[in-house]
C-alpha cells in the first residue's frame, strides 16, 4: 500500500498522479507515479510550484530551459545603471523601451539615444533634427546605421 508523502491519504488508481520531480515551469521532465495524491499535487502546484518557478525564472531564462509545455515568459529587468531590459526566452536581450538622454554643455550637447531598432533609432533622431534645426540632418541618419549613440 502506497501513501501520499504530504497526506498520508492511501494512493489508488483514481488519485495517484505524475508529480514532475523537478517543476514543468523550470524544465522538469522526469515524473513519478504512487508518490503523492492528486489534491496534493493539485495544492503543491499551485502554492511550492508556482513559487520555486517565480524565483528560478531568471535562471531558466539565461539557461534557455524549455517547458515540457507552455510559453516561457519574457521577464524584465532594471540595471544598476537604471535601465531597463526584457530577457526573452531564446536568452536574447532587448530594451524595455527606447533611452533618450541629453547633456548640456556651454559648447554644446550631448544626445544619448539607445533605441531596439533601426526604425526607433531614425524616429527618434529625426525629433533631435527638429528640435536642434542647426544639425544636418542626413549625416546623422546615416549614421544612425551603425551606431546607438549619436553625439552632438
Amino acid at each position: 500500500m502506497k501513501l501520499c508523502a504530504l497526506c498520508d491519504m492511501e494512493i489508488t488508481r483514481y488519485n495517484d498522479t505524475k508529480e514532475h520531480v523537478i517543476p514543468n515551469a523550470i524544465g522538469g521532465r522526469k515524473k513519478v507515479k504512487g508518490f503523492i495524491c492528486k489534491s496534493c499535487n493539485s495544492k503543491s502546484g499551485a502554492e511550492w510550484d508556482s513559487d520555486l518557478a517565480n524565483k528560478l525564472h531568471p535562471f531558466s531564462l539565461c539557461f534557455r530551459i524549455q517547458r515540457e509545455k507552455g510559453e516561457v515568459p519574457a521577464q524584465s529587468f532594471n540595471t544598476t545603471g537604471g535601465e531597463e531590459y526584457i530577457l526573452n526566452a531564446d536568452g536574447s536581450k532587448s530594451l524595455l523601451k527606447p533611452v533618450y538622454s541629453e547633456q548640456k554643455y556651454e559648447n554644446g550637447v550631448k544626445i544619448s539615444i539607445k533605441a531596439r531598432s533601426d526604425k526607433e533609432r531614425k524616429k527618434m533622431l529625426k525629433g533631435v533634427i527638429r528640435k536642434y534645426s542647426q544639425i544636418y540632418p542626413d549625416h546623422h541618419i546615416e549614421n544612425a546605421k551603425h551606431t546607438s549613440k549619436v553625439t552632438i
